[in-house]
């Protein structure tokens, strides 16, 4: 396991790194509308800490101790103060009401169990702050769910457990948020196993700063 977390590491910084217009642009609209106190599960090595707001005040909590440093060294690079906790998202480390936006990118897919991590992301956010998320999720093609469903328990060991075949909008809309916003694209250029996303935000209750301006509703499809 400590040379799978390395190479996932390496793999991580790599991916991290390379120029994806298009997920870029779903980067961009998620953890790019988080403001004020903000925590990110799961950064691996930081390919949102370009698209966050310079004011941000960031904290994250990723569970592969190898993925930290270069964290670290990708923050620095971009003058972007963080504060880094090793930890699991079904467990975090942080009081309840501490946040004002939490973000997940491609994150739920490896989870251990989806419904904790969700509850400790409905806890930890303030009235009103926003859960912003970016998720593969399993196709709406009967052929291709059938090559995830068969495809995933063989590579989950070897891809830091991820699953290709999670219904993970179901399970943020059954989270306990006030209200979700979804939206669907297709990723180009990836495997049809993880073609499939979504996007968009929870929010668990009234308007507050957690929300960048202009609010939450509606949902900026541009």
């Amino acid at each position: 396991m400590w040379l799978i977390g390395r190479i996932l590491a390496a793999l991580d910084e790599r991916h991290a790194t390379r120029t994806d217009p298009r997920l870029a642009a779903l980067r961009q609209r998620t953890a790019g509308r988080a403001t004020g106190d903000v925590l990110e599960i799961g950064p691996g090595t930081g390919a949102n800490l370009p698209f966050y707001p310079p004011d941000v005040r960031l904290s994250v909590v990723e569970a592969n101790s190898h993925m930290v440093a270069r964290l670290q060294r990708r923050a620095a690079a971009l003058r972007l103060p963080l504060e880094v906790k090793i930890g699991r998202a079904e467990d975090l480390p942080y009081p309840s009401r501490a946040f004002d936006a939490v973000v997940a990118t491609l994150v739920l897919c490896s989870v251990a169990e989806q419904g904790l991590v969700l509850a400790e992301v409905h806890r930890v956010l303030r009235p009103g702050g926003a859960f912003f998320f970016l998720e593969h999720v399993l196709s709406d093609d009967p052929a291709v769910r059938r090559w995830q469903r068969w495809v995933s328990p063989i590579r989950r060991p070897f891809a830091d457990g991820c699953c290709l075949d999670r219904d993970t909008a179901s399970a943020i809309r059954h989270g306990g948020f006030a209200s979700v916003e979804i939206e669907e694209a297709q990723l180009p250029d990836v495997s049809p196993l993880a073609r499939r996303v979504i996007l968009g935000y929870a929010v668990a209750g009234s308007c507050h700063p957690g929300i960048s301006a202009g609010g939450p509703q509606p949902w900026n499809r541009s």
